[in-house]
């Protein structure tokens, strides 16, 4: 609808004409403000109030932002009177933005959880046998093993290893693992100790040698000789370790010692045998200590009966063979084996005693049965060993004849030498006797002979016996 406006020039509004005054207020009053509502947001700018030919209204004011809105738009300015232009409406207050709504509080994340405990690894070492320790072949081994772990996992089993051999295994403290005999030679070896939960750990390695037992066997009497009875006889074995010492050598007739030796040559001398047959062996001892026991060896102890019977002229025998034997009195002779290059089983000597001189003096005697073919004189030769002129004489007869001194000369080995004569007044059984004289002189072997002739190496082949 149209509004009439009456202007009168001679009144005034607050210093300025009526009529401008009027337009400014009617253009006030038609400016739209923002409408807002709570909760939405202000956004119609307030329009100008529109002049006449006065001056511009001011611009409507934005409306305010509802809360949590945003800000209404600036109002536009007023649209000038066809008059004559008024002030340029400025534009609205921006509407300030309603408060920021704050957020619930954040939720603070549960506590981290803390992972299951960690199981520890064992510790484990071989405190027996040491590294560098010798152990013996022909026994178990016993390993005595160190293995703990942190509380709460605990030690299930202990294993002694050779490369990714399992050779023993023991599950209960003090762990000690018995591994059988360990083959003769070096041998690195470890412990492993596991957990309930399988987790394992290595000792460091110890390296032993595995000891073969000793070797033994006995090297005179030999097997099946025939030795005199009543006459002391020297035992002698030879015994080595290919990896350690032999500690000492025992001998034995059957079942019964005879005594040691603890030291290489292991030769025991003056030893008396039991009549009839006996079983000689010897046992070897090494440090760990092994023992190992030599074959048995067969003699026979005592007269074997009959008489060595002259062949082609000749009666051979061996010293230790004889037929009987008689100290009267004095050191007996005794069967040896100590120096090398002997026949047979032996050979006898009286190791000690002051000289017997001349030959009715009475002195240790052995004797020998004769079966010769005729009467008549016999050369005699002795196979001997005489070092030094104190060991170089003896005496010998045959039967009920006088002593004859028999000079062995020195030799530092066994050879042959000349002795003298016999005369047989009968053929047949005749007792040749050997005398001491001198202490020391080893005899090893006999030839008689009715022809002059010095035997040469071992001599003539040994003569037969007859009942």
């Amino acid at each position: 609808m149209p509004i009439k406006l009456v202007t009168r020039s001679s009144r005034s509004f607050l210093g300025l004409p009526f009529n401008v005054a009027l337009a400014g207020a009617l253009l006030f009053a038609c400016s739209s403000s923002g409408s807002r509502d709570n909760g939405d947001d202000g956004n119609n700018a307030g329009s100008g109030g529109g002049g006449d030919s006065a001056s511009g209204g001011s611009a409507g004011k934005g409306g305010s932002g509802g809360k949590n809105g945003s800000g209404g738009a600036s109002g536009v300015g007023g649209k000038g009177g066809s008059g004559t232009g008024g002030s340029i409406g400025t534009g609205g207050s921006i509407g300030t933005g309603g408060s920021i709504g704050t957020g619930g509080s954040v939720g603070t994340g549960g506590s981290v959880g803390t992972g299951g405990a960690t199981q520890s690894t064992p510790s484990v070492s071989i405190t027996q046998p040491m590294s560098g320790s010798k152990v013996a072949e022909s026994r178990a081994v016993e390993f005595v093993v160190s293995a703990t772990v942190a509380s709460p996992a605990q030690i299930a089993r202990v294993e002694i290893l050779e490369g990714e051999t399992v050779l023993g295994m023991s599950t209960t403290p003090p762990f000690t693992v018995s591994v059988p005999m360990l083959p003769a030679g070096m041998r690195t070896l470890v412990a492993r100790a596991s957990t309930g939960d399988n987790k394992t750990a290595n000792s460091s390695p110890v390296s032993i040698t595995s000891v073969a037992p000793p070797t033994v066997s006995i090297t005179q009497p030999s097997a099946n000789a025939s030795l005199p009875a009543g006459m002391p006889v020297t035992l002698q074995a030879t015994a080595a370790s290919a990896a350690d010492i032999v500690s000492k050598v025992v001998f034995f007739d059957g079942e019964t010692s005879l005594g040691e030796v603890l030291a290489a040559p292991f030769s025991l001398a003056n030893v008396n045998l039991m009549l009839g047959g006996r079983a000689l062996s010897a046992v070897a001892y090494d440090s760990l200590p092994q023992t190992t026991k030599s074959a048995v060896v067969n003699v026979k102890v005592g007269a074997t009966g009959g008489a060595f019977v002259e062949q082609n002229g000749q009666v051979v025998f061996e010293a230790e063979d004889f037929t009987s034997a008689n100290a009267n009195g004095d050191i007996a002779w005794a069967v040896q084996t100590t120096d090398a290059g002997f026949l047979g089983a032996g050979y006898v000597v009286v190791p000690e005693g002051a000289i017997k001189d001349p030959g009715e003096v009475a002195s240790s005697e052995l004797s020998y049965a004769l079966s010769l073919a005729t009467t008549g004189t016999y050369y005699v030769y002795a196979r001997r060993r005489s070092e030094t002129n104190a060991a170089d004489s003896l005496f010998f007869r045959l039967n009920d004849g006088t002593n004859t001194r028999g000079n062995l000369q020195i030799s530092a080995t066994f050879a042959w030498v000349y002795l003298g004569t016999i005369s047989a007044a009968t053929s047949g059984n005749n007792t040749f006797t050997l005398k001491r004289r001198e202490a020391g002189a080893k005899i090893d072997r006999f030839v008689i002979d009715k022809v002059m002739q010095l035997p040469t190496g071992d001599g003539p082949a040994l003569s037969p016996k007859i009942p």
